[in-house]
């Protein structure tokens, strides 16, 4: 089955972070790795906003800035991984396991219409390549993402 993901703002994806801290500060701070924080928690200079003339119209913007996913670490997401898979962003997603990522043109490989390691042993040619990939479940994405501690 085919899916269309939509676009996330950053209002909406932190918005229970966003609610918590604002009860407790008066302006709010992200962080390098992008944590949301209260402004008296961390030094100008680790926040996102220090290089703005206003840090709270900075904050604005970003609320209403497109959330992005952190990059994740393909090289260690395990085999039979649930996966969102897609060749072209005007397609809708499909549904795979994870077999592997090589760099390159076409990076991520899955096991073809629902196989996984296990079906897909001795079928041959049971595996595609595709351009673009994405984790389905939220703590996968948490786990394998780059440069942020879990």
């Amino acid at each position: 089955m085919a899916e269309r993901m939509v676009a996330m703002l950053n209002r909406e994806k932190f918005a229970k972070e966003i609610m918590d801290l604002a009860l407790e500060h008066t302006t709010l701070a992200i962080t390098a790795d992008g944590k949301i924080c209260g402004c008296k928690d961390i030094s100008c200079f680790d926040c996102k906003f220090y290089k703005a003339v206003i840090c709270r119209t900075a904050f604005k913007d970003w609320l209403d800035s497109e959330y992005k996913e952190p990059g994740i670490d393909w090289e260690n997401v395990p085999v039979d991984t649930p996966v969102l898979v897609r060749n072209n962003t005007a397609d809708l997603f499909h549904r795979r396991y994870f077999c592997g990522y090589f760099k390159g043109k076409d990076p991520y490989v899955t096991f073809e219409a629902g196989m996984t390691s296990w079906t897909a042993y001795g079928n041959g040619q049971s595996t595609s390549r595709w351009k673009y990939c994405a984790l389905v479940r939220e703590e996968d994405k948490l786990k394998y993402a780059k440069g942020v501690e879990c």
